[in-house]
């Protein structure tokens, strides 16, 4: 038997589907900053992948494919961080702010010295 009071449409909303539209929407702008930030580093993933392809379900070509995702993770755990940071913050205010975007463009710019080494 249900209670004496009927529920409030309005602090039980049925349909989340506005919430979810716009959770989707800032995960995919998140995901355009890191995908812009992460370009070399998933460029230098395929080609990988390309060239160990001959190998697959061999034990050399499963090392192989394990180094390259754990060099994968190593390059782009702090655009992860950002990622999550970035979504939050679009979450909450729905921009990112000024000094997150910095943070983005100063991870996107080549270290001169670290290219000059390889």
């Amino acid at each position: 038997m249900s209670g004496y009071y009927a529920a409030n449409p309005h602090y039980a909303p049925t349909d989340l589907s506005e919430d979810r539209e716009r959770r989707e929407r800032c995960e995919r702008e998140a995901a355009t900053w890191f995908d812009d930030a992460t370009a070399v580093q998933k460029a230098s993933y395929l080609a990988t992948l390309e060239t160990i392809a001959p190998y697959r379900g061999a034990p050399r070509g499963e090392r192989m494919r394990a180094a390259a995702d754990r060099r994968w993770r190593d390059s782009t755990a702090e655009a992860l961080a950002l990622y999550e940071i970035t979504l939050q913050e679009l979450l909450r205010t729905g921009e990112v702010s000024e000094a997150l975007a910095e943070r983005w463009e100063a991870l996107e710019a080549p270290a001169p010295m670290a290219e000059a080494a390889e």
